[in-house]
């Protein structure tokens, strides 16, 4: 037996021992899960016990005090056979509380070790990564058609990832796109209200309100326009897909606070209705382009995916003899 063999034969007993504790780990997480249960069922218990406790422990100073209850009980004779009752019915609440106490301690001690043990298993599996990669290298060197498709899967994985990596990225810059450009559209939406309300006489109040939805969508505007940029840039490998910068002009802005009118009313909601279309027109631009680059981004995922299963399908194999 060659040194690769024998490497290959003790990292196979490894991961059948890995494998062992793997299901050792699933029977550890359901038997955690049912004493959790039990635990929260046996606090919830103690503290009912704890509370007839209490109440017992108050029945018998309330006997042993001055009171009413107390003076009636001493006058008719009965006084002293009341309170050994409660003495007897406050010793049994406490030795009920107590008992319940000392269980609910040692399921706390019962999951504190079964979590010690999982603990361990779970450190214990993050060396099944390590000697995969291990076994995989090997198998790579060795060559033959195992190690010849596991350089091809490895080679091609890694290109995928990257392209995923590099396409989510862009996904998610057009993602901040699309958020700049609906708010716009929303701000705008409500200028072009208050606008035909200003047409209608609406007062200085309105028109400083739709000014106002006004800088609102600049503002949109403007974070759409930075996030473009970096949209652009996560796009470097795709040129043909180019995002038309958009605007809202200042137009009439003084004119329409100073001669506030229906002409100039109407020359401002015609410049809303404008920077609108404009917006519109490069929110379908993006939209069209953001979900192309989500289908091929969940294409790759995909691709990846299945990489990732064939390459773990292959390790998972006894080695072929060498």
């Amino acid at each position: 037996m060659t040194g690769a063999q024998e490497r290959l034969a003790a990292i196979a007993a490894e991961l059948a021992e890995l494998d062992r504790q793997q299901e050792e780990l699933a029977r550890l997480d359901q038997a955690f899960r049912a004493r959790s249960e039990q635990r929260s069922a046996q606090d919830r218990q103690v503290q009912a016990l704890r509370l007839a406790w209490e109440k017992e422990q108050g029945d018998v100073e309330l006997l042993e005090g001055v009171t009413v209850q107390g003076l009636l009980l001493r006058l008719s004779g009965r006084r002293e056979e009341r309170l050994d009752q409660e003495h007897r019915e406050e010793r049994d609440a406490r030795s009920r509380c107590e008992q319940a106490q000392a269980e609910l301690e040692r399921m706390d001690q019962e999951l504190q070790r079964v979590m010690s043990e999982r603990g361990k298993l779970r450190t214990a599996q993050g060396r099944r990564k390590t000697l995969l990669e291990e076994k995989e290298g090997i198998l790579i060197e060795l060559g033959g058609p195992t190690g010849e498709e596991l350089a091809q899967i490895s080679a091609e994985l890694t290109d995928c990832q990257k392209a995923y990596a590099q396409l989510d990225q862009a996904c998610f810059a057009g993602e901040n796109v699309m958020s700049g450009l609906n708010q716009a559209l929303y701000a705008l939406d409500s200028a072009r209200d208050l606008g035909t309300w200003d047409m209608l006489g609406g007062g200085t109040l309105v028109t400083l309100a739709k000014h106002e939805r006004l800088d609102e969508a600049r503002n949109a505007v403007h974070r759409a326009q930075q996030a473009m940029g970096r949209f652009r840039n996560s796009l470097s490998e795709l040129k043909d897909l180019h995002i038309p910068p958009v605007s809202i002009g200042e137009g009439a802005v003084i004119a329409d606070y100073l001669f506030d009118g229906l002409i100039v009313d109407f020359l401002v909601q015609s410049k809303i209705k404008e920077n609108q279309d404009d917006i519109s027109n490069a929110r379908y631009r993006v939209k069209d382009i953001l979900g192309k680059l989500q289908e091929r981004r969940q294409e790759l995922k995909t691709r990846c995916q299945a990489l990732e299963q064939r390459r773990a399908a292959l390790l998972s194999t006894p080695s072929p003899a060498i």
